[in-house]
């Protein structure tokens, strides 16, 4: 599982109040990988945070948490195995 965004909001490199921490943490007490990337942050930055960084291998499923501008024309075929379904909205 992919998210996209570390940031606590899009275009602003900080991570307090990130929900990216929280949904990271269900995910895995649901028995799912978390990857993570962010255009603002590096591998070992994400790393720090305690973040697994996202090596661009293919996903299951990808939630955009926080829009950057980088993201704001992106479709699914940025992410290789992504599942092809609907556009869903969900809050954790």
């Amino acid at each position: 599982m992919l998210i996209l965004v570390a940031a606590y909001r899009g275009g602003v490199k900080e991570t307090a109040s990130s929900g990216t921490f929280a949904v990271g943490a269900e995910l895995g007490r649901r028995g799912a990988t978390a990857l993570v990337s962010d255009p603002l942050f590096d591998a070992d930055e994400l790393r720090t945070l305690g973040l697994e960084p996202w090596d661009g291998a293919p996903v299951g499923a990808t939630i955009l948490r926080t829009g950057h501008t980088e993201y704001r024309r992106l479709t699914r075929s940025h992410f290789p195995g992504g599942q092809s379904g609907s556009r869903r909205a969900c809050r954790a």
